[in-house]
């Protein structure tokens, strides 16, 4: 099972990188993707990483029409990063996933916050720290300590 949630993950981040388009940015629509500008970086165990590629995805689920935002960047690698959040809401909020050197980790823990300082129509910003979890490792890899993380995204 947890392999499944493994390769699911790891399989959404990649089909979410790779359906960036010149779609509408205003489109509320369910499966629209949007190209975008913007940079990743963080610290995972003391080891940096940059990630240049993004893309956000607009979704709405729910009947009060709140856009659903997911974002995602990777290096083209051996790291991918993506969190989900609702535009327009700012502060501690939102969920992530990291895939680093073939090690899916989520952030399970409450220990892990990530504060959004702009997010509106075009533009997602902020920072996020933490421990996060790596369910399918058990000793030493089944978590890890994220630090100086943070985002610059327009879209």
């Amino acid at each position: 099972m947890k392999k499944i949630l493994l390769f699911a993950g790891i399989s959404a981040c990649s089909l979410l990188l790779g359906s960036c388009s010149n779609d509408d940015n205003n489109s509320t629509d369910n499966s629209s993707s949007t190209g975008s500008t913007g940079k990743v970086t963080f610290k995972i165990n003391g080891v940096a990483k940059t990630l240049n590629t993004t893309s956000v995805a607009l979704r709405t689920p729910e009947a009060d029409g709140d856009v659903y935002l997911w974002a995602a960047a990777t290096d083209g690698k051996k790291a991918n990063f993506d969190f989900q959040i609702y535009r327009g809401r700012v502060g501690d909020q939102g969920s992530a996933n990291f895939y680093v050197d073939e090690n899916f980790y989520s952030t399970g823990s409450s220990d892990f916050i990530i504060y959004f300082t702009q997010n509106d129509e075009h533009h997602l910003k902020g920072t996020f720290s933490g421990e996060i979890i790596n369910y399918a490792a058990t000793g030493s890899n089944s978590r890890a300590q994220v630090t100086e993380g943070s985002f610059d995204i327009n879209y």
